[in-house]
């Protein structure tokens, strides 16, 4: 009992910093606020899971991006297709593509900067060979939908989309993907009624992703992790969406 309510009481403080940054800040969203929030805590120092130059655990940062990138990666995908990653971060897993793609060939798209110019540093030479793409999502998201990506992908993105910003998150995948045939690819946190299970993390249902994503088809489904919280058990899943 002390846990959840330790838990809650945690979240209500939380929303309370947030609705009042929402007062300050009316045109943005709870993404553009959550993301400011953890570029300046890796800005004074600490260590991320999985975005700036220095991450947690034992592995180099390349080899650290090296197990998301291939399960990322389709058996069948042409070193000539374009592709498109959504909160692309600091390039852990972005990396891989641009350097496994032809030149030209990535685009990453982020809320802000600050995380894919830690990227451009770390890669060094590959941005000139390989001329990748980037942007903020509020002035290139439709040039990257104009580009017809052949592959859509999140990683560690789809659980941090508040219920209020979900329409236009998945609308927004659904768009860069027009091109028939597209896959989008997803890792989503999946449980059997919808919850929250931090500050920014959400869990879905399956049949929630497919309402979001339709008419776009679900063509595979794939596990990912699952771990332990005190409160919740947590399903990590890759999803594998098809253009119409």
């Amino acid at each position: 009992m002390q846990v959840i309510e330790e838990f809650e009481a945690d979240l209500r403080a939380f929303d309370a910093v947030y609705e009042q940054w929402k007062l300050k800040n009316p045109e943005r969203g709870f993404s553009y606020f959550n993301t400011r929030r953890i570029a300046n805590g890796v800005k004074a120092g600490r260590i991320h899971d999985t975005l700036g130059a220095n991450l947690k655990g034992e592995q180099d940062w390349w080899s650290h991006g090296r197990g998301d990138f291939e399960k990322f990666l389709p058996h069948d995908l042409p070193k000539t297709a374009k592709v498109c990653e959504i909160g692309c971060g600091s390039l852990r897993v972005g990396a891989h593509f641009i350097k496994r793609q032809d030149p030209g060939c990535y685009f990453g798209l982020d809320v802000i900067s600050a995380f894919y110019q830690i990227g451009l540093e770390i890669i060094g030479p590959l941005k000139a060979e390989k001329k990748p793409r980037f942007g903020v999502f509020e002035n290139r998201t439709q040039m990257a939908a104009d580009w017809a990506p052949d592959l859509v992908f999140s990683n560690a993105v789809a659980l941090h989309v508040h219920p209020e910003d979900e329409q236009a998150h998945f609308a927004m995948l659904k768009t860069l993907a027009a091109k028939k045939g597209a896959r989008v690819m997803m890792q989503v946190h999946v449980a059997d009624a919808p919850f929250r299970f931090g500050r920014s993390g959400w869990a879905r249902t399956l049949d929630q992703y497919r309402s979001l994503m339709a008419p776009f088809e679900l063509v595979q489904i794939s596990p990912d992790k699952t771990w332990e919280t005190p409160l919740h058990r947590i399903e990590a899943k890759v999803l594998t969406f098809k253009a119409p």
